[in-house]
């Protein structure tokens, strides 16, 4: 068993190119786990591009936790004697894992200039096939869980306000007067979900009251906005951080390559 010590000892004795380059790959996969494990992203997902839809940042996390792996691994075998790798290999999968790296950034930028401009209709039809498909609040459904998780953290209640539910008709459940989801209530509580009051939460959706103190009033567009674009600034960060450390390597690799030339020429 690998103890502590050992490990500590192979890192300081690692090469300062390989250490970059190893660093790099373990920023990346750091990066992969934060946003593929997020909560909140698994969340709201399903909000704002729905079940069908390519989940991009998912796949680019995917993505770039394989190419941290390979710095990771690459920076072990220039280090290690027994299968250690030839400079100019080192050379060329570093170059190309850093513009593999730079791609799934500008993939994870596009994506959320994309998905922030046509965010209100997705999430209006996402919101529609909730409610047309009959799902409650609390009985298990995916899609519904995800309306209410996202609308007792943000406090707020459908994508432009409350009545977008009531143009779709109320979620109707067992009474005729139950037009909101509990979700879009003020909350004495999250876990377990307590409103706090029920039923004047309702009748104030119903008489179009705007500043109840018993209802979300704000729609959840500009919220969720304001956090997608957090969350994606974050791992793109992240990543450029990530390419910064290989452009590091990579600079130091050309300088040890020149001297090396050098040393031939003299």
């Amino acid at each position: 068993m690998v103890t502590a010590t050992e490990v500590i000892e192979f890192v300081l004795s690692m090469k300062v190119e390989a250490l970059l380059v190893s660093l790099a790959g373990l920023m990346a996969i750091t990066t992969a786990g934060i946003g593929y494990k997020n909560t909140h992203a698994q969340r709201y997902k399903l909000v704002v591009i729905g079940s069908n839809d390519v989940d991009v940042t998912g796949w680019c996390c995917i993505g770039l936790a394989v190419i941290g792996l390979v710095n990771l691994l690459a920076g072990a075998s220039k280090s290690t004697r027994k299968y250690k790798m030839s400079f100019n290999k080192f050379v060329c999968l570093t170059v190309c894992t850093l513009l593999c790296n730079f791609c799934v950034a500008m993939t994870i930028t596009e994506y959320k200039n994309r998905v922030v401009g046509g965010l209100e209709p997705s999430m209006l039809e996402q919101l529609k096939a909730s409610v047309l498909g009959k799902q409650r609040f609390g009985v298990g459904f995916e899609l519904s869980e995800s309306w209410d998780f996202m609308q007792m953290k943000l406090l707020c209640c459908g994508v432009r306000g409350y009545k977008d539910y009531l143009e779709l008709g109320g979620v109707g459940s067992v009474r005729e007067d139950t037009l909101l989801p509990l979700s879009c209530c003020a909350m004495k509580g999250i876990s377990p979900p307590e409103p706090d009051n029920v039923k004047q939460c309702q009748l104030d959706a119903k008489y179009g009251v705007t500043n109840s103190i018993f209802l979300h009033t704000q729609g959840c567009h500009s919220p969720i906005s304001r956090w997608l674009i957090r969350h994606i600034n974050k791992l793109s960060a992240m990543v450029f951080g990530t390419i910064c450390l290989q452009a590091l390597g990579i600079l130091y690799l050309s300088w040890v390559g020149f001297r090396k030339s050098s040393s031939l020429f003299n």
